[in-house]
């Protein structure tokens, strides 16, 4: 354990190996099998709610792709962003979908809009549920009045 970590410990008065107990048994708490099965279904509803946003835009601008084929096109942009390394895939995410709209017949100007929008449409739509996330927390673990 690193000299920080034994200071953070003595302040709060515990041993050093009991705070990697603490956070081990806090983990346990969080990650049961029902929460990672729910994890996993809202994970997986929330990426397919921006798939459908990226069909619908490449509808919008009419460009002629099956909704799978823009499916199959979100999902290597987003696999490819997450094995990138860079946060939130930012930039190699874009690019992809804009290589991969382009090799589909989209015009470079078109494909950059879609990408750009996509981005910009799921992105902050997270950023906004954040915070309604972080009220709704707060308010279920208020401290009761005396």
């Amino acid at each position: 354990m690193s000299a920080r970590a034994t200071a953070f410990a003595s302040r709060w008065g515990l041993a050093p190996g009991r705070v990697a107990a603490e956070a081990l048994a806090q983990w346990a708490q969080l990650w049961t099998l029902r929460n990672v099965a729910l994890f996993t279904l809202l994970a997986a509803l929330a990426y397919g709610i921006q798939a459908v946003v990226f069909a619908v835009l490449c509808t919008v601008l009419r460009l002629p792709l099956q909704p799978a084929v823009a499916l199959e096109i979100f999902v290597n942009a987003t696999l490819l962003g997450a094995a990138s390394m860079v946060p939130g895939g930012l930039g190699t995410m874009e690019a992809s979908l804009v290589f991969q709209l382009m090799a589909q017949g989209a015009k470079k100007a078109d494909a950059v809009a879609i990408a750009i929008a996509t981005r910009c449409i799921t992105r902050w739509c997270g950023v906004f549920i954040g915070p309604i996330a972080f009220t709704g927390v707060c308010m279920r673990t208020r401290p009761s009045k005396l």
